[in-house]
């Protein structure tokens, strides 16, 4: 598996908090040489469980959030909230940490591309929801990955298989297509 920030996992920034909290679940995780020191997975919000996910995960590693030296949180597609809460909680720490974090954001998307092209797929789709009766997807097109495209259900009947299905909103109708389900970066680790 690749990771979502496009670092060697041997990076000289680590540890690191990593963190997804733009789908329905909440993701966190400490990364350190090569490895997980601790992962939290919940399939609540990032409003009830992201702060507690950061305390868990930096219990587990027997760190503090002083000894974090970086930070790689998705920035999306997904939740506003959780992307808001887990900016508002960047920012908060910034201020009162002594040194300041190396940050990186990734984007799912992306990140699910590189990993289905690195299994061997060539052409494929990853769509997801957008907002008010609208969808967006992402494709490798011959290895090679297009932009967002953001359309209405009826559009997506034209995708060719496979299509995988990244659920972000609970609340949402299935789409109009056979389609198998993917999930994010806390569904890999």
């Amino acid at each position: 598996m690749s990771f979502p920030w496009g670092l060697s996992p041997i990076s000289p920034i680590s540890p690191a908090l990593v963190f997804d909290t733009t789908a329905p679940d909440t993701f966190v995780g400490v990364f350190s040489k090569k490895r997980w020191l601790a992962t939290f997975h919940s399939e609540a919000t990032a409003l009830e469980a992201f702060f507690e996910g950061v305390e868990a995960c930096l219990h587990e590693a027997h760190l503090e959030l002083s000894d974090i030296q970086a930070c790689f949180y998705c920035e999306g597609p997904g939740s506003t909230l959780g992307l808001r809460i887990a900016r508002m909680a960047l920012e908060a720490w910034s201020a009162l940490l002594p040194r300041p974090w190396a940050v990186f954001p990734y984007n799912t998307f992306d990140w699910l591309l590189e990993q289905l092209q690195q299994a061997g797929h060539k052409n494929v789709h990853v769509l997801s929801e957008y907002k008010q009766g609208q969808w967006q997807y992402v494709s490798l097109v011959d290895g090679l990955a297009t932009p967002p495209v953001y359309c209405q259900a009826q559009e997506l009947l034209a995708l060719k298989p496979p299509v995988y299905h990244l659920k972000l909103r609970s609340q949402w109708p299935l789409p109009p297509i056979a389609v198998l389900p993917i999930r994010g970066l806390g569904r890999w680790v």
